[in-house]
């Protein structure tokens, strides 16, 4: 009797555990579809902020501006730091081609150079955030 019981609340406790967990992956699968599918329009400009916090707790404020433009077969994404001085007028600049990969270009005010973001310098960091050049994109 007892082996059986035990049996019972065994089944019970994975059908309690296994199911929601599975109905949580399928929504959770779902709501990352639709988000990959959604349609984002044509055009956006938005301001926006990004604190930066370090291991110390320190946190630094950045202020930016960016923009999205569809072109149809391709579409640009701008994006400019606003402040703090030290990084004000830095751009980014990313064209992303339908049939082809994307191009990444980076405006340094300090020395008045566009820098193109080579394939392989897509993961690396960008602008002393943890972002890489591909997130940003």
């Amino acid at each position: 009797m007892r082996t059986f019981l035990f049996k019972i609340v065994t089944v019970v406790l994975v059908l309690f555990t296994i199911v929601p967990l599975a109905l949580a992956q399928d929504k959770a699968e779902w709501v990352a579809r639709q988000v990959d599918q959604r349609d984002t329009g044509r055009d956006a400009s938005l301001e926006m902020e990004m604190h930066l916090v370090d291991k110390k707790g320190i946190q630094r404020l950045r202020r930016l501006f960016i923009v999205r433009k569809n072109f149809g077969g391709s579409d640009k994404f701008f994006l400019k730091f606003t402040y703090p001085n030290d990084i004000e007028g830095t751009a980014f600049l990313v064209w992303e081609h339908e049939d082809d990969d994307s191009e990444r270009f980076l405006f340094l005010p300090e020395i008045g150079r566009v820098r193109r973001i080579a394939s392989r310098e897509k993961d690396e960091n960008f602008a002393g955030t943890d972002f890489s050049y591909e997130d940003i994109s």
